[in-house]
């Protein structure tokens, strides 16, 4: 027998009958047998393999790789032995068969292969290469080691042509991943407590926690290896250990210490030249660094060793670069753009293939052509590498080109990149087509391009194609025919661009909105209503546009809610039967007038409700409510009412109120508290004068426990600013709430930083109101962070305070005075690291409150109440809503590090580490549980890092002798517990049954005893 190819499998359906029948063609050219070794399959596996061969067996895992796999030798026969897992595919087996039947063969002992470890499905660069022993000579061959075992092969070696893939490590299967790193720690840590100088096992961890994305345990196990590997070996035997720096360099790239890169890299090109990754980290450091030069000397050098082969081949390591070849060229053309050397950007962005990355080095290119006027080659450029591809490069490269457009600061060069653009055919030549109308002011349009572009399918363009609509607004040529099948919110994402991008957009509105007949139908009553409302939200609109465009909204509001809504519906009445606040805004609006005439005050009690529902209309329903006071006061004949309503008062009133504003900036609150108190003798119910009045109250009710105070600037140091951190996510109504809530805190330093997660529901309207409260930050991110992201990135960016707190927008405060009483409490003991207190449950899927009523000291030891958490005397911290901590001790924890979405339980736990718990017995706040609640949507993939993060914290906690190994084994068993009862019980409830087994099942293996107790508490 000439070969004997030798595998050990399970559960390997996925990938095993390609596997095998890419050997088909060795099988067949070469004497050979099959020997498949199962460890435990629970799928398809064993099936398949009996497909291919007789030989199939079976053995129990035991958590031993080496093992096994001198286990699949014993049964081979052949003078070859080709080892394979179930997970690779040997791509070409010509190079095997040649060298098998080659005399030569016998001059050697082992068999070097290319091997191709594939990371990702979507994308092409991410993969990488090296070259692999895994052909041997079946003389007392084996393998050692429990895990990443290592072949223990004889000189000499052949290098022979021929690729094995190998699928076993994708990034994108997720669960996939999970299983291999708890599976490959476990057996490391093992292997590490035996052998704790272990070089390589101290890399194959680094590795393992880099797959899993954790780059700080990765690094913190790169180091280890590192400082091992100097501290026992000259520096010509480190040259055996390459692959130790790579991976340090590459851990100290995952977490940003460019510096440190750079270092490394060089330390190790000192030690030996040539190797792939190093050139490539370098660069990568540098470019961040911003050593412009330097990087583009060594991405070149990278790009020289891979292109010609003359990288060095070191079978102790893998590429890791080797697919990133086309990022070297993108870089190097960012870098020449960069220092404005265009013609070695344009060779360099030019080189590349891969269309994923070629879409990057699109603005570099577009921008070189349109900068120096260069449009044929620009023209040439389109049509050579875009025209003809596919939608989303076509989408990349005009998206560019509209952000061009604006730069170039010059009409004709703007005329003739348009026109160039307008003859390819296509919806985009149409955009341009009607871009080339609006430069040259022409208010017709051809009847064939008007039918075309009523035929543009513009929910798949880009956002930009409203300049289609512009045209036709600005010639007040009438819009329903083109949108007649616009979905609501493509109308209004189109007419926000406008108002963006078009200074002048608002007046061209208006006055589109005066030339066209009031709708009778939904498709105008649509685009009419969201035309009057850009108006009304325009900065430069005056009052009697206003009055006009509001006239306009409410009456294509109604016309457009009497096309949407069932009339039973309009009839009932309730809020929650609208889709959007706004709608149900319209309607009391629509309610309102009933009343105007006969019922002045169900009138007003209307359009006050109808505020309460939309915000954003404030202005519009203050003047109706002006309205009716001037009405109510002709009637009446109130000379107070007159007065409030004359123009110069209003004006007075303005400069009064920035007066008051500066006078409490100052902190001369006597002074301010006279004027306001003047103005509400005139004004009784202004709104903005109580809210100021109620905040003068505050600080003075604070600055009177102090003997010596007089009218005090608030002082840092008796009231330490308090940021409280409300992040959300379109649940405007809620964050209202919150924001009121804390707005009533007679604490007179507040830092209220309300962080908004990309909001669809109008939620940045809304924060329009509270823009003149200056204790009130609005912060909209860029993208969508998370809750708990987001949380964490006000905290780090943001906030300015001693003490910290994080409400959810969809929990409240109700007592007044709570942040008064906290500061108090952690001012008068400073070992304190936070403070809590009782809450109200609203449950509002039953409907039913109840109150947290826990019964605690007012001081607890921190450590007792880690250790204890969730028993009886230390109870379970209802969310974060009442929870007031010192910012400066959370920096001195870890916190914020953690793979987890339950950052509330994390933020108590290494609070409690670094000081002691203060408790206030009063129900200070209200804590919803509803179906949209973050805790009720957790995403699954974050369920078992919990778990990983729960275990180290309990290693740092037995690393720094805080408590115990008995008493942390009880708290990892209490945390587990705690968390998959939760978990299980929620998912549950939503219906995801076999999921929530599924992952008890999955706790069941670490923690048989929790797996128990669940079992005994559902």
């Amino acid at each position: 027998m000439k070969l004997s190819i030798v595998m050990m499998v399970k559960n390997e359906e996925k990938y095993l009958r390609e596997c095998l029948e890419a050997l088909r063609p060795l099988r067949k050219a070469v004497d050979s047998e099959l020997i498949i070794v199962d460890t435990g399959s629970e799928d398809r596996t064993v099936e398949i393999a009996r497909q291919f061969t007789d030989k199939v067996y079976f053995h129990p895992w035991n958590n031993d790789f080496a093992a096994m796999r001198n286990k699949t030798i014993e049964y081979a026969t052949g003078e070859w032995l080709l080892v394979l897992d179930g997970d690779e595919i040997l791509a070409d087996a010509r190079g095997l068969i040649r060298f098998l039947k080659s005399p030569d063969s016998k001059k050697y002992k082992t068999g070097i292969l290319t091997f191709r470890n594939i990371t990702s499905l979507v994308d092409e660069s991410a993969y990488i290469t090296g070259y692999l022993p895994r052909l041997f000579r079946n003389e007392n061959f084996y393998y050692k080691g429990s895990i990443h075992e290592q072949p223990q092969f004889q000189y000499p070696v052949c290098a022979i042509p021929g690729e094995i893939v190998h699928y076993g490590y994708l990034s994108t299967d997720k669960e996939l991943m999970e299983y291999k790193f708890r599976r490959n720690v476990g057996i490391l840590k093992e292997e590490l407590a035996k052998e704790p100088d272990n070089v390589y096992y101290w890399f194959q961890l680094s590795q393992s926690y880099g797959m899993y994305q954790d780059y700080e345990n990765a690094l913190e196990a790169a180091l280890k290896a590192y400082r091992v590997a100097c501290g026992r070996m000259k520096a010509d035997e480190l040259a055996g250990y390459m692959y130790i720096f790579v991976q340090l360099a590459l851990c100290y790239m995952w977490n940003k210490r460019y510096e440190d890169v750079e270092a490394v890299c060089r330390e190790a090109l000192e030690i030996k030249k040539g190797y792939l990754d190093l050139y490539y980290l370098l660069a990568e450091a540098q470019r961040a660094l911003g050593r412009d030069r330097e990087a583009i000397k060594n991405y070149r050098e990278y790009l020289r060793l891979y292109l010609d082969g003359s990288y060095l081949v070191d079978a102790s390591m893998s590429n890791k670069t080797a697919g990133k070849y086309e990022h070297a060229y993108l870089s190097l053309a960012a870098l020449y753009h960069k220092l404005k050397e265009d013609e070695a950007a344009l060779r360099y962005a030019k080189k590349i293939n891969s269309e994923k990355v070629f879409r990057q080095a699109i603005p570099i290119i577009v921008e070189i052509y349109a900068k120096e006027g260069k449009f044929a080659r620009l023209w040439e450029f389109y049509k050579d590498k875009i025209e003809d591809k596919d939608d989303a490069l076509v989408e990349t490269f005009f998206v560019v080109l509209e952000n061009t457009l604006p730069k170039l600061k010059n009409q004709e060069k703007s005329e003739r990149l348009i026109e160039l653009f307008t003859s390819p055919g296509g919806d985009y030549a149409l955009l341009y087509r009607v871009k080339q109308l609006i430069l040259q002011d022409k208010s017709e349009m051809p009847q064939e391009l008007y039918n075309a572009v009523k035929e543009i399918d513009y929910h798949k363009m880009p956002v930009f194609f409203a300049d289609i609509l512009y045209w036709f607004i600005k010639n007040k040529h009438e819009l329903t025919g083109l949108t007649c099948r616009f979905r609501l919110p493509l109308i209004q994402s189109h007419l926000a661009y406008l108002a963006q991008k078009h200074k002048d957009f608002s007046e061209k509105a208006f006055a589109y909105l005066q030339a066209v007949p009031q709708a009778s139908g939904l498709a105008a009553a649509k685009i009419n209503k969201e035309l009057a409302k850009t108006v009304l939200f325009a900065d430069n609109c005056t009052e009697e546009q206003y009055r006009y465009a509001f006239r306009r909204y409410l009456a294509e509001g109604a016309c457009y809610l009497a096309q949407v809504y069932n009339p039973a519906i309009i009839e009932s009445g309730r809020d929650s039967d609208f889709a959007c606040d706004e709608d149900a805004f319209l309607y009391y609006l629509q309610q309102a007038q009933k009343f105007q005439e006969t019922d002045k005050t169900e009138y007003v009690k209307h359009l006050r409700h109808a505020l309460r529902l939309y915000p954003a209309m404030k202005k519009g329903i203050e003047i109706l409510l002006a309205d009716v006071q001037k009405e109510m006061a002709r009637e009446s004949g109130k000379e107070k009412s007159r007065i409030a309503e004359n123009a110069e008062f209003q004006l007075l009133k303005v400069q009064l109120k920035e007066n008051i504003q500066m006078l409490m900036d100052a902190g001369r609150f006597g002074e301010a508290k006279n004027i306001i108190n003047q103005y509400l003798s005139l004004v009784p119910n202004d709104e903005e004068m109580v809210v100021l009045q109620a905040h003068l109250d505050a600080v003075q009710k604070q600055n009177a426990k102090n003997p010596h105070s007089k009218d005090l600037i608030i002082s840092e140091e008796r009231y330490p600013k308090v940021t409280i951190i409300i992040p959300t996510y379109n649940q405007k109504g809620f964050l209202k709430e919150a924001i009121e809530g804390c707005l009533k805190q007679d604490y007179p330093n507040l830092e209220i930083i309300v962080g908004d997660d990309c909001s669809t529901d109008g939620t940045h309207l809304m924060m329009k109101k509270y823009k003149r409260y200056p204790q009130i930050k609005y912060i909209r991110n860029s993208k969508n962070l998370g809750a708990g992201n987001n949380s964490q990135y006000l905290l780090e960016n943001h906030a300015t305070g001693k003490y910290g707190m994080i409400l959810n927008h969809d929990d409240y405060l109700i007592k007044e005075d709570y942040i008064t009483k906290a500061v108090n409490l952690l001012l008068e003991n400073p070992g304190l690291s936070f403070v809590w207190a009782n809450c109200l449950i609203n449950d509002e899927n039953s409907g039913k409150q109840s109150p947290t009523n826990y019964k605690i000291p007012n001081i607890v030891k921190g450590i007792d109440y880690f250790k204890y958490y969730e028993t009886e005397k230390y109870p379970h911290i209802t969310g974060t809503l009442t929870t007031v901590f010192d910012l400066e001790k959370l920096k001195k924890t870890n916190f914020g590090q953690e793979k987890t979405k339950i950052r509330d339980t994390f933020l108590y736990l290494n609070l409690m580490l670094v000081g002691d718990v203060g408790f206030i017995d009063e129900n200070v706040a209200v804590y919803r549980v509803h179906k949209q609640s973050i805790s009720n949507n957790l995403p699954k993939e974050f369920d078992l890092s919990t778990i990983r993060e729960f275990e180290k914290m309990k290693s740092y906690v037995l690393e720094q002798k805080i408590a115990s190994v008995k008493e942390m084994e009880m708290w990892i068993n209490r945390r587990v517990f705690a968390f998959i009862l939760w978990r299980f019980r929620v998912l549950w409830s939503n219906n995801e049954k076999k999921y929530a087994l599924k992952l008890l099942n999955e706790t069941a293996k670490d923690y048989p005893i929790v797996y128990e107790h669940v079992l005994n508490n559902i």
